[in-house]
């Protein structure tokens, strides 16, 4: 479906139009959610126009909304029951699929981020701590929006989150690179493997990452549960986490791709983006599917499709 004629915004130049702010989720099976920055000049300020829209399985039209806002303070995802959750600097707006305003809550004027879980019906706030260094992690029920408990990490890391868990990552030396809260213990038998790249818990008690062209999921007591290859060379950026389906048993990542030499123009961008998704039951690579001048992917909660953006169209691709 093409994007433009809902004011997805046109560039002359690819570059120019994989850096526009964009994002897709599903609210189900059936439904997806997506938002786009609209077309500025080169000198406008924030607060910058964003459009989203919501489409159902034939490629209907939902609903739409326009509304100023400042990216840099902005986050748009799933919620519980198709909603979808629109955050910006102190609230957060809670929106049906046909994009009609449910509530808002208020948020901390130190919030800096949020990430939903539907299998966990689980919504993570993530707020500074003073200046500290440090952020905390607010894990609160989707519906009720009751803390069930919250814990702090280090600001410059990466970090996942699971069931009133988190694990992050300083970088450097990947041995043990991986820290755990609220119990490193648990996971101790975890130290004396690679894992500076975590992409996701896997349930309770599990988690996925991924080093040297290798996705690898372990218990935490140590145990592979999946090792597949990832077919994509090595550069400077490591593979990341598209999506993980309901039941834990298909997962989706993205990794940086090198074009030909013979197909990469004088001046422009060398690599581009695919998605590998697995199963993990099988163990076997499912999908490969590229996206030469697209940056934007989802997963659906069955794992059977995936929602791409690429070149301002929304394309929906079947997984087998």
């Amino acid at each position: 479906m093409d994007l433009h004629p809902f004011g997805f915004p046109t560039y002359s130049n690819p570059v120019a139009t994989a850096d526009v702010k964009a994002s897709i989720v599903f609210l189900s099976n059936d439904s997806l959610a997506l938002y786009f920055e609209q077309q500025i000049s080169e000198t406008a300020q924030p607060p910058y126009s964003f459009k989203v829209l919501t489409f159902d399985a034939s490629g209907k039209l939902m609903g739409q909304l326009a509304f100023l806002g400042d990216g840099k303070s902005l986050d748009i995802t799933s919620g519980p029951n198709e909603t979808i959750l629109l955050r910006e600097s102190e609230k957060l707006d809670i929106y049906d699929a046909r994009l009609q305003l449910i509530k808002t809550h208020p948020l901390p004027s130190t919030t800096l981020g949020m990430k939903f879980d539907r299998a966990l019906n689980q919504l993570v706030l993530v707020t500074t701590v003073d200046d500290s260094g440090k952020q905390k992690a607010h894990f609160l029920d989707a519906n009720s929006f009751e803390e069930l408990t919250s814990l702090i990490y280090p600001k410059r890391s990466t970090v996942i989150f699971g069931e009133r868990q988190l694990a992050y990552s300083l970088g450097g030396y990947c041995k043990g690179a991986l820290h755990f809260q609220p119990d490193q213990s648990n996971w101790q038998k975890l130290q004396d493997r690679q894992t500076c790249n975590p992409l996701t818990f896997i349930g309770r008690d599990a988690i996925a990452y991924a080093l040297n062209q290798q996705l690898s999921v372990v218990d935490r007591n140590g145990n592979e549960l999946f090792s597949g290859h990832i077919p994509a060379p090595d550069t400077f950026h490591m593979p990341s986490f598209v999506g993980l389906s309901e039941d834990r048993a298909r997962l989706a990542i993205m990794a940086l791709m090198k074009r030909s030499k013979f197909t990469t123009k004088a001046g422009t961008w060398p690599y581009y983006n695919e998605v590998f998704v697995y199963d993990l039951k099988p163990k076997k690579l499912l999908l490969k599917h590229a996206m030469p001048e697209g940056y934007v992917s989802a997963l659906s909660p069955d794992g059977h499709l995936m929602a791409t953006i690429e070149l301002g169209t929304l394309k929906i691709v079947p997984i087998p």
